[in-house]
């Protein structure tokens, strides 16, 4: 719970500055049935990319679910693997200001409906995989999960042109146009 919290508070430090923030989680499962639930709190529009290093490093096959923050906690968007034969899970998203969670369950756990309220198919039932921790290719695996969330905060306002650079063009323009016209009025 601790790490949650200090997950949420470098978020929202990191989310008010100009440069990205990188924060790393990890811990391990007993179960397959297990959920962890990681709060993120943006301070402004950022960019989250939020990547397992679970199975990679012998830990269990995840998914990551992520939710909004309020109200119903809407589910924004899942994943289960990165790409054929990459069984680590990555979501990337576009994020306003505000609250969210980031949920980390076993494969195939995820998100039983459209909210967090709607829980996860699994959960309550031990070790669904026949294992525990069974890949789907029938590999003993641990419980142990690492996760990675970037968030790197979108400019959006555009940057105005200094009113002083456009000045300095006008007159270094006006500036040539006089000096040629002199040297063509010299004999």
């Amino acid at each position: 719970m601790l790490r949650n919290v200090l997950l949420a508070f470098l978020a929202a430090l990191a989310a008010d500055n100009s440069r990205a923030s990188i924060v790393s989680l990890a811990g391990t499962f007993t179960t397959d049935d297990q959920l962890e639930l990681i709060p993120i709190v943006l301070g402004r529009r950022s960019l989250v990319d939020a990547q397992t290093l679970s199975y990679a490093a012998g830990g269990f096959d995840p998914t990551l679910s992520l939710f909004a923050g309020t109200g119903s906690k809407e589910l924004l968007a899942s994943n289960e693997d990165m790409a054929p034969g990459m069984l680590d899970a990555q979501v990337i998203a576009a994020l306003d200001a505000g609250s969210y969670t980031l949920a980390v369950t076993e494969s195939p756990n995820r998100a039983f409906g459209p909210t967090l309220a709607d829980g996860f198919p699994f959960t309550g039932t031990g070790n669904f995989t026949g294992g525990p921790f069974l890949d789907i290719f029938g590999q003993q695996r641990t419980g142990a999960w690492a996760l990675t969330v970037e968030m790197t905060p979108l400019n959006t306002t555009p940057t105005p042109e200094p009113a002083g650079t456009t000045l300095a063009g006008v007159v270094l323009l006006g500036c040539a146009y006089l000096l040629r016209k002199r040297r063509r009025a010299l004999p």
